[in-house]
């Protein structure tokens, strides 16, 4: 009568995913949405995400990356439970108003798109900490960006932007920032108040000049500078206490100036490559 019992119940437990199972497919991960906590359906040469994405309404962690979608729908912004979303290697020209419904959301990778602008609603996503956007066509970025209070990362590298939100010099919690391979001629004077960077890329943009103020940037422990123009470093970067490795390779420096930079920063080191 036991065996009978137990077997009444297997339905049950069997009906209820553990929060650490993978979904590999869409359609098995709708026969019981609720119950849905991860989802992985990258590398399947998709084209398109149908709406009924949005019944997984428990979904912590979505991954579509490595697939030919040209946008996602509307009703992703349903997932109000999604902590990451994994969108890199796609063909998306931009996201739906949608996502700044996804009040958990925590980490975005949206790398190597065809993004050109990014929603306004995106500063909605009050516990973003990271966001990733390298290698896309981004030419501006929203001022809402400024208003992302945790966000700690944010990846803007390879795109087209020719300068930067004066908001984001107002997110209080941002670290690190890639800028490389952008469009920029001067370095945004937003840059000035991000009192917590820690790692800042200013590479491959053709700067014969770099600003005074980054001098100011005291917690600043790593600094790309390569690829440009230079011939010298500011006199006011030698303040900087915690600057632990600066990029210097492939610019205007002679050796008697490699030899001075050494000389200036010794608790520095000096990086050629």
């Amino acid at each position: 009568m036991k065996f009978i019992g137990l077997l009444a119940l297997l339905p049950f437990f069997t009906s209820y995913a553990q929060p650490d199972s993978v979904y590999t497919s869409l359609e098995a991960a709708l026969v019981n949405p609720e119950n849905v906590y991860k989802l992985d359906i990258s590398r399947k040469r998709l084209e398109a995400i149908p709406a009924s994405i949005g019944q997984l309404k428990n979904l912590r962690k979505l991954n579509l990356e490595f697939n030919n979608l040209s946008s996602l729908p509307e009703s992703i912004g349903e997932l109000t439970e999604l902590r990451q979303l994994s969108i890199y290697e796609n063909r998306l020209t931009s996201l739906p108003e949608s996502i700044g419904n996804l009040v958990s959301l925590q980490k975005i990778y949206a790398e190597d798109n065809l993004l050109t602008m990014l929603p306004a609603s995106i500063g909605q996503l009050k516990r973003l900490t990271v966001l990733s956007l390298d290698n896309n066509w981004l030419q501006s970025l929203p001022e809402e960006l400024g208003n992302l209070p945790l966000l700690r990362s944010l990846y803007l590298k390879g795109n087209k932007l020719k300068t930067l939100p004066e908001s984001l010099g107002n997110a209080p919690s941002l670290e690190t920032l890639f800028l490389g391979e952008n469009a920029l001629t001067s370095i945004p004077s937003c840059i000035e108040n991000m009192k917590r960077i820690q790692l800042l890329d200013l590479s491959k943009m053709g700067l014969s000049a770099l600003p005074d103020f980054i001098g100011d940037l005291s917690t600043l422990r790593r600094l790309y500078v390569h690829g440009n123009q230079l011939s010298k470093i500011p006199e006011s970067y030698q303040k900087l206490p915690r600057l632990k490795y600066l990029y210097v390779h492939n610019n205007g420096f002679s050796e008697a100036n490699i030899q001075q930079l050494r000389n200036d920063y010794p608790s520095t080191k000096i990086m050629l490559r």
